[in-house]
């Protein structure tokens, strides 16, 4: 599965492609040929459990809230939840094959997401009462 990636992400993963690349060059013939973004020390594929063992350790070390790795995947739906994507769209990023995986799963945010969305429209029925008042 292939998804878009956030253009304000670009710019980090390039940064990050060079300092690979350096690495790649000062290995020389040790680095083992990939084209993956995410290897190990010499560029081999790395493990699927590696990102969960290393992410507590880069928590850790950067004095960041404790959250798990797959904790990011939570977030990441619920951020975009809150901004108002469309559950279809949401479902589709995470991979579940029904919308209503997603909505039993993110069930809780999506009631506080329709209550801001209700808010939103008591906003708009009350400045279109203005409006019509003040005339």
């Amino acid at each position: 599965m292939t998804i878009s990636m956030p253009e304000s992400l670009v710019p980090v993963l390039k940064r990050y492609k060079a300092w690979q690349s350096e690495k790649r060059l000062k290995l020389g013939d040790l680095w083992q040929k990939s084209e993956r973004v995410f290897t190990t020390w010499d560029g081999r594929h790395g493990h699927p459990e590696w990102p969960s063992q290393w992410f507590p350790k880069f928590i850790k070390k950067h004095n960041l809230a404790p959250i798990s790795f797959h904790g990011l995947r939570h977030t990441s739906a619920t951020l975009l939840i809150a901004e108002g994507a469309d559950l279809k769209e949401v479902s589709g990023r995470l991979g579940h094959a029904n919308t209503s995986t997603t909505g039993n799963i993110y069930a809780h945010f999506l009631k506080s997401a329709d209550k801001a969305a209700a808010d939103k429209l008591d906003s708009a029925i009350a400045r279109a009462r203005n409006q019509r008042n003040a005339k």
